[in-house]
């Protein structure tokens, strides 16, 4: 699905809604924003889950119907970018912040997992041809 709109102006109604049934996961977090509580949240995250496509629509207008009565940044009728990442964010359980924030700092982690390799490389390297112990083989491997 290929939605043409400008996010930093806003979504409007229609396209958040087709922006929901293409990517569950904004849904999740619209959800999460109107239901404080994470056993009513996750009740009605399993129901739009479980909907086939005409529920997930008419759930998908449930939603936003609510949302625009009690969500600040929906009384416009229109969903900015920015306020729907954020939303995303501030929703997000546990596994997907891990996952983000590996993927924001990928290149530093693979610097330094290469550094520790190199290293390691190095002190085994020299422990088995000069035999030395454990503390000179680091020491000379740097």
């Amino acid at each position: 699905l290929a939605l043409h709109v400008d996010g930093y102006h806003g979504f409007t109604l229609q396209q958040a809604r087709e922006l929901m049934l293409a990517h569950p996961q904004y849904a999740n977090a619209i959800i999460r924003k109107l239901h404080p509580s994470s056993r009513e949240a996750g009740e009605h995250i399993a129901r739009f889950a479980q909907a086939d496509a005409l529920g997930r629509k008419a759930l998908a207008n449930e939603i936003l119907e609510r949302a625009t009565q009690n969500i600040d940044f929906f009384k416009h009728e229109s969903l900015c970018l920015e306020d729907l990442v954020a939303m995303d964010e501030e929703h997000a359980g546990p596994m997907k912040k891990a996952v983000r924030f590996l993927e924001e700092h990928a290149t530093f982690i693979r610097l330094l997992t290469s550094f520790v390799a190199w290293i390691a490389m190095g002190a085994v390297f020299s422990a088995a041809t000069a035999g030395s112990d454990l503390i000179r083989s680091v020491y000379f491997a740097i």
